[in-house]
């Protein structure tokens, strides 16, 4: 969980809950909305404010903020009621992804975000953001049942309200779709999934370690000497950026390429292929486009020569696309890629991209293509 959302009347104050440096401040097109501040604190993490009604003339980008500065006014989603949401990021320095703060040490304090376990509703907030004193507060408001947020001497502390008003905490987990192929018929291929590609390599529901729904996975098989791709791509879940996609995989044997797929166009099959090479130890960034918008990609970093990925047979990895988009033209692909599931590392930027809406998925490719589990599919 990434952010905290707080109903608020519009116009409440909002300050700064760390000092930073401010990276982001203006008006936003999509749901963060209409206005927007980032404060960048250093250790490749960020805080970012959205729903903004204003921001104050004094912070612009470039500017040190201290904590507790006023940033803003508190708004509305857009079309929506008026609230304030709270987020975390991390991936300097952009800070395009979600970042959970659990246990996070930031200016002396602790953050702890959690869900209620006993009510199943909302977050308990214990967190430390700003100097003060602890109480816990129950919050009536909402439903939230035992819902706690934490109050500093000058009054509540992360919605920055000085005049002590208060909010509606609620959960904002900002997850839009899980899988991890638990629901699914074993030999079978996944169910709300569109299969594209070879016929002859068509994944299916596999269980690995065990037999159950904990063991499923969803496996795509090894077809040697042919040049063939293959997808499973989620369908009805049209993408528009930003977004951010993350899946765990496992290379059974050695091969070729197997990874995500966004921005697909079932029409004519327009896509944006990432996908690691366990044969050549890299990432391959391939783009297909026949539409009419002009563009101009280029595609960067340090994961794209071979031999600078390590990968092995039989070991988990985590794969994640950030997607960001300033217009028609102006899509830019920030590829992360993780060994352990929690700290991730930029390897792949692509800039100039045409569009990055349509379905995600996941696939391979030959000319060998290699046995791949994926579990965890996300998609934020």
């Amino acid at each position: 969980m990434s952010g905290v959302g707080f109903g608020l009347a519009t116009g409440t104050n909002v300050l700064a809950v760390a000092g930073g440096t401010v990276f982001l401040a203006g008006p936003v097109s999509d749901s963060r909305g209409p206005y927007i501040v980032g404060i960048d604190h250093g250790g490749n993490f960020a805080t970012e404010y959205w729903h903004l009604s204003l921001i104050d003339p004094t912070i612009k980008v470039g500017v040190s903020v201290a904590q507790g500065r006023l940033l803003a006014k508190s708004g509305a989603t857009v079309g929506g009621a008026a609230r304030l949401h709270l987020e975390f990021r991390t991936g300097s320095p952009d800070y395009l992804t979600p970042f959970s703060a659990q246990g996070m040490s930031i200016n002396g304090y602790r953050i702890w975000t959690y869900v209620n376990t006993s009510t199943g509703e909302g977050y308990n907030y214990e967190g430390t953001m700003t100097r003060g004193t602890t109480t816990n507060q129950k919050i009536s408001a909402c439903n939230a049942r035992g819902v706690k947020t934490w109050h500093s001497k000058s009054g509540s502390t992360i919605v920055a309200d000085v005049n002590g008003t208060g909010g509606c905490l609620t959960s904002t987990n900002s997850v839009t779709y899980f899988d991890d192929f638990s629901s699914y018929t074993p030999g079978q291929p996944p169910a709300s999934y569109l299969l594209r590609g070879a016929s002859g390599a068509a994944p299916m529901i596999e269980e690995v370690g065990g037999t159950g729904p904990a063991f499923r996975l969803l496996g795509f098989p090894q077809i040697s000497n042919q040049y063939w791709d293959s997808w499973a791509l989620k369908d009805g879940l049209t993408l528009r950026a930003p977004y951010v996609v993350t899946v765990k995989l496992n290379f059974q044997t050695s091969g070729d390429r197997g990874g995500l797929t966004i921005a697909w166009n079932d029409t004519n099959w327009d896509r944006i292929d990432i996908q690691p090479n366990i044969f050549w130890q890299n990432i391959e960034f391939r783009i297909t486009y026949t539409g009419p918008i002009p563009s101009s990609p280029v595609v960067t970093g340090p994961g794209l020569p071979r031999g600078s990925v390590p990968m092995q047979v039989g070991t988990n990895y985590w794969l994640r696309v950030v997607a960001i988009s300033k217009g028609p033209g102006q899509g830019k692909v920030i590829v992360y890629w993780s060994t352990d599931g929690t700290h991730f590392t930029s390897i792949v930027t692509a800039t100039g991209l045409a569009d990055l809406s349509g379905l995600t998925g996941m696939g391979t490719a030959g000319p060998n293509l290699p046995h791949v589990y994926f579990d965890d599919f996300q998609v934020k």
